[in-house]
């Protein structure tokens, strides 16, 4: 058996006979092999070859079919089982409006895994018209979370009006947060992603957002209150001039 190399022609290594017995350099006797090929293919096999000593070439691929075989196997149980748990926790998925009776029961006696959150609001108040749009969207779209609404007076005799809205977060039948007015709330044009970055805060929600869409907002408010002032300061510089 001689291979090719750079400098001529040499006398195979006892590893490179092995590689030939075992079928992973197949044909080697009539192969013409350069040494690059050859340590590369050493750098390949070198981690596998003790694992398959001892067996032929059908063994091995027997072998690696079955290594194959269980690793989608086991991935696709973890794949199952995880839907099965997403499926679990997906049990909700609306805003749903409650009364006073039912507060307990919707509330305080949710499943102690379960964030809640509760909206005490009033009809015609601007504001908590908003909110209502924009935590049923939330509610569509973080199903494991318990979105609900409820009359701020229904919930708590004489509560002003002027706190409105309000939110309060539960969980395990205790409040973890009170969001309370607009300000707390992200203002009267709070959007969906800001509002979900602001219950993010509190464990309610899950969000994939990198930073503070309300950052966004203030930066465009600068950007067009200085456009303003610079077209204001043009116009009076015309004026004057003429």
């Amino acid at each position: 058996l001689s291979l090719h190399t750079m400098a001529g022609t040499r006398e195979t290594t006892e590893f490179e006979d092995a590689l030939a017995k075992h079928g992973i350099v197949q044909g080697a006797r009539e192969l013409e092999v350069t040494q690059e090929d050859l340590e590369d293919l050493v750098d390949t096999v070198v981690a596998t070859y003790n694992k398959f000593e001892g067996k032929d070439r059908q063994e091995v691929e027997d072998e690696g079919d079955d290594d194959d075989e269980r690793a989608f196997e086991e991935y696709r149980r973890q794949r199952f089982q995880e839907m099965q748990q997403a499926a679990a926790r997906a049990r909700y998925g609306d805003l749903k409006t409650i009364s006073h009776y039912e507060y307990a029961d919707e509330v305080s006696k949710a499943p102690e895994d379960v964030h809640v959150v509760v909206h005490l609001y009033k009809d015609g108040v601007p504001a908590c018209d908003v909110l209502n749009e924009r935590l049923g969207t939330l509610a569509r779209k973080h199903r494991a979370t318990k979105f609900v609404r409820i009359i701020s007076t229904d919930c708590i005799r004489n509560y002003p009006d002027t706190s409105l809205p309000t939110i309060l977060v539960y969980k395990g039948g205790n409040v973890l947060k009170q969001l309370v007015g607009v300000r707390e709330l992200g203002g009267a044009a709070v959007t969906a992603n800001e509002l979900e970055w602001i219950l993010s805060g509190t464990g309610a929600v899950e969000t994939e957002l990198e930073h503070d869409p309300r950052l966004d907002r203030k930066h465009e408010g600068k950007g067009r209150q200085f456009a303003f002032s610079r077209y204001a300061g043009s116009t009076s510089d015309s004026d004057q001039g003429g």
